[in-house]
């Protein structure tokens, strides 16, 4: 997906994150939440595209740890 104009990239994460949410109804809880995870940040680097910033920063990545 890197050697892709942008316009195309964007258009291949809202697919991914069209069929992700299709498939949060289906999951059990562990799989919800990962998946949930995953659209996240599949968002994050769509806006991320949509709105380049000159020498930005890759934003970092947490662990949410529940007990």
């Amino acid at each position: 997906m890197k050697n892709q104009p942008p316009h195309k990239q964007i258009k291949a994460l809202d697919a991914e994150i069209a069929r992700l949410q299709q498939t949060l109804p289906k999951l059990e809880l562990k799989e919800f939440e990962m998946t949930c995870s995953r659209i996240n940040q599949l968002e994050i680097k769509r806006v991320q595209l949509l709105n380049p910033i000159e020498f930005e920063a890759e934003l970092p990545t947490y662990k949410i740890l529940i007990k």
